[in-house]
């Protein structure tokens, strides 16, 4: 007999759930930091203060003769209290004795607060003792100290990278102040160590300012006389301008010369 032709045993269909995507759970992101908020230069508050004082170790080990012949020793080691790493306090110094026999120091501090600082310090003979008379910054000094943080930049201007002092003025350079183009401050010594807080008598910058100039590099004065470096200006090759003080007709600072060696090359 023949028989029908087998079939197949019928299945009935597999049914599979839905694949559902992977729950990742959610990445948490941290705020990311505030920007930086640059402040103008302004003036500085007018407020006493007394954050800044001076602070010295002397040495124990100083002789009490003073003979020029016996070996020098460290006299004392000498630090403004509101300094801190990185300060970079005594990258430049002068010293002055006055007619009157009062010995000041003017001390750079360039990277303090950013912006940079100077400290004025006066020596007693009699006590032998050095201590703070005032802080400048960019915009101001403070015989009674520091100054709130609104009134100080914070701008890399480099605000005491030279120091300069006289009998009558103090005179502290800014070569990176306003993308490098540089000024130099000057302030009435009478004015400073009167007490209070005050802003600068004069702002001298080059006559024929650029950026990138650093004009500030250096400075040196004598009488009413002072001279600024300006180590970039002229591609690089550098200048030295002049300047004057005319107490008896204008009572300003006037540049009077800029001096620009004949030989001078951009790699001298």
């Amino acid at each position: 007999s023949t028989l029908p032709p087998s079939k197949p045993p019928t299945f009935p269909p597999t049914t599979l759930p839905p694949s559902k995507p992977p729950t990742v759970p959610p990445t948490s992101l941290s705020p990311s930091a505030s920007p930086i908020t640059v402040s103008p230069t302004g003036s500085p508050s007018f407020l006493p203060t007394t954050v800044t004082s001076l602070v010295c170790s002397p040495d124990p080990s100083i002789a009490s003769s003073s003979s020029c012949s016996e070996k020098l020793t460290l006299l004392e080691k000498c630090y403004s209290l509101d300094t801190i790493a990185n300060d970079q306090y005594g990258n430049a110094l002068a010293m002055i004795t006055s007619s009157n026999n009062n010995v000041y120091a003017i001390v750079g501090a360039k990277y303090h607060s950013i912006s940079g600082s100077a400290y004025l310090l006066s020596h007693d003979k009699t006590t032998n003792q050095w201590d703070h008379v005032a802080e400048f910054i960019p915009g101001g000094a403070s015989a009674n100290g520091g100054f709130d943080g609104t009134s100080i930049s914070a701008s890399y201007d480099q605000f005491g990278w030279d120091v300069t002092i006289s009998e009558e003025w103090v005179a502290i350079s800014a070569p990176y102040d306003t993308a490098s183009t540089g000024k130099v401050s000057l302030f009435r010594l009478d004015s400073v160590t009167n007490g209070g807080q005050l802003e600068p008598d004069a702002t001298l910058v080059a006559s024929d300012k650029q950026y990138l100039t650093r004009f500030g590099t250096s400075i040196a004065m004598e009488g009413d006389t002072l001279v600024v470096g300006a180590a970039y200006d002229r591609g690089n090759v550098g200048s030295v301008y002049v300047f004057k003080y005319n107490a008896d007709v204008s009572d300003e600072w006037t540049q009077v010369a800029k001096l620009t060696p004949d030989d001078a090359s951009s790699d001298s």
